[in-house]
């Protein structure tokens, strides 16, 4: 489920929350940055604000994520390893 807060139709905020399986199952863990980069590609041309966080909740876990508007630099960067130490 994912929550695009805005204010005066320009997004500010990002809360994406998972169920429970997502923390079991180590590769949707890979699935929930693809999906945050996605929505970071969507709104980063609209974006007003300097910075915009997200907010991805799995269970107890929890990921943070920021888009810079003037460099389009997102952090933490997008892992495509497949190494699970790295991860």
């Amino acid at each position: 489920m994912i929550y695009i807060v805005k204010r005066k139709h320009h997004p500010v905020f990002i809360h994406e929350i998972k169920p429970h399986p997502n923390i079991i199952d180590k590769s949707r863990h890979n699935g929930v940055d693809r999906q945050i980069f996605k929505h970071f590609d969507k709104l980063a041309d609209g974006l007003v604000i300097p910075r915009l966080h997200a907010v991805s909740l799995m269970g107890t876990t929890f990921a943070t994520y920021t888009l810079e508007n003037a460099t389009s630099l997102v952090m933490p960067q997008q892992n495509i390893s497949s190494n699970k130490d790295i991860i």
